[in-house]
């Protein structure tokens, strides 16, 4: 009985040595423990959104055609970016994650599939706040800070809907085409959507 105890404390003392032999080679390498960041989108940004995910938008082309985009909910989660340059090779990196929210909306019509409406958490060292984007197909956004958005004294555009005036920011492509834009309006969403390669849309 007693050279099987014996026995056993020597394997366990084995693995001990292996574990803190690691512990030193990780600690020689010059690997640090890592911090990530990690900084939530607001509750109260979140309730500022007009449309739950599950709406249904409906477009006319310039040229008479119909456009339908059907919700298919909302999803909560967080863009994670990891810090290049930030610890030495072969060292984890530390990563900063923000928190976004996004609605998204397809269809089965041309020309475009898909339109997707996203509120990301945004923080540097001199600035906290949340953008809103529009995202057409994947490819094509439109971005501006939240609050911008949000302001009614700052819509200086204005849209007809249904023979209705209604007042809108307008929002330039990031690509800076300044042919490309969404016209915004916080409590009935998107009003016109301006592409140069596919025709003029407005919200019906």
């Amino acid at each position: 009985m007693y050279k099987i105890l014996r026995h056993n404390w020597s394997i366990l003392f084995f693995f001990f040595c292996l574990i803190a032999l690691n512990a030193c080679q990780q600690t020689n390498s010059g690997c640090i423990p890592v911090k990530n960041t990690s900084y939530a989108l607001a509750d109260s940004d979140k309730v500022k959104v007009p449309f739950t995910g599950n709406d249904t938008f409906n477009f006319i082309s310039s040229t008479g055609n119909i456009l339908h985009l059907y919700g298919t909910g909302k999803l909560d989660s967080y863009q994670t970016i990891i810090i290049n340059g930030a610890a030495p090779t072969g060292c984890p990196k530390p990563t900063i994650s923000y928190g976004y929210q996004s609605r998204k909306y397809y269809s089965n019509d041309t020309p475009f599939t898909e339109l997707d409406f996203n509120v990301l958490r945004v923080q540097s060292p001199n600035y906290y706040g949340s953008n809103g984007s529009w995202i057409v197909n994947g490819t094509e956004s439109y971005t501006t800070d939240f609050n911008t958005m949000l302001n009614d004294s700052g819509y200086t555009d204005t849209v007809s809907v249904r023979g209705t005036i209604y007042n809108c920011i307008r929002i330039a492509a990031d690509t800076g085409d300044a042919s490309n834009a969404i016209y915004y309006n916080h409590k009935l969403g998107v009003l016109k959507i301006v592409f140069p390669y596919l025709q003029t849309w407005y919200k019906q």
